[in-house]
């Protein structure tokens, strides 16, 4: 059920097509209390400030301030990213996430 109502979440508010959302949703249960704090974004429209996931030091809440210009299910990418290639993921901080 909460598999759903992300892939929901993405498909209505993103914009993006079921594979994507399915396979962004598979990615995301490798983590599970990122998981549910994107869960919980997608319920609130909020990130999470007490409490917030930590990835490399950054939340979501931090990264999005950071990278204003990364939409929230980039931001969560990022939180998974950070936690399994850091130092990657720290240099595209570093340089401002530059858009393609």
């Amino acid at each position: 059920m909460e598999e759903a109502e992300i892939k929901k979440y993405l498909m209505e508010k993103v914009g993006i097509d079921s594979f994507t959302a399915r396979n962004y949703v598979k990615n995301l249960k490798k983590f599970p209390d990122i998981f549910a704090e994107f869960l919980e974004f997608t319920k609130t429209g909020e990130y999470k400030a007490e409490g917030a996931v930590v990835s490399a030091n950054w939340t979501a809440k931090a990264l999005s301030e950071e990278l204003p210009h990364l939409p929230v299910h980039i931001v969560y990418e990022f939180m998974i990213g950070l936690r399994e290639e850091p130092e990657l993921y720290q240099q595209f901080i570093a340089e401002g996430a530059p858009v393609m």
